[in-house]
């Protein structure tokens, strides 16, 4: 094709050659689309192909102005960050359950505790209920301890 661009770009080419170019140019392109020409084609670059080595991949650069708000390293460490932070979170979560089943424990205590002193008040008052002597304590020898002024 480049041949015939040159062809026809050229100041002294008339009418007619350009005619018979371009009509050579439509053979030419018409071959090329079947499938014959297609395989040969194909096998002929392959070979041709095969020695050359492939360049590789260029790095993706990112201009220096947005290096601070693009840097993967940052956010890496953001996101490292965040990680640390839940954690730390859930560990303080586990440590106020941990105090709030401590607590119930507690009050429990305390509850079981009131209720002891509950029944030792009620010992206490059967007890004196119970006592004949009440303020007049006698030994085994019948001797009053602390006798009662009015008797």
């Amino acid at each position: 094709m480049d041949p015939a661009n040159r062809i026809l770009q050229a100041e002294e080419t008339d009418l007619i050659t350009a005619v018979r170019l371009i009509q050579s140019a439509s053979s030419c392109i018409e071959a090329l689309r079947s499938d014959a020409e297609f395989i040969k084609l194909w096998d002929d670059s392959g070979d041709a192909c095969e020695g050359t080595p492939v360049p590789p991949k260029r790095l993706r650069q990112t201009t220096g102005a947005l290096q601070d708000y693009v840097g993967k390293e940052q956010v890496k460490e953001r996101e490292e960050q965040v990680r640390e932070r839940e954690e730390q979170v859930k560990e303080r979560e586990e440590q106020v359950k941990d105090g709030e089943e401590q607590v119930k424990k507690e009050k429990e205590q305390v509850k079981e505790e009131e209720e002891q002193v509950k029944k030792e008040k009620e010992q206490v008052k059967e007890g004196k209920e119970r006592c004949l002597a009440m303020d007049n304590i006698a030994c085994d020898v019948d001797e009053v301890l602390w006798p009662d002024p009015a008797q």
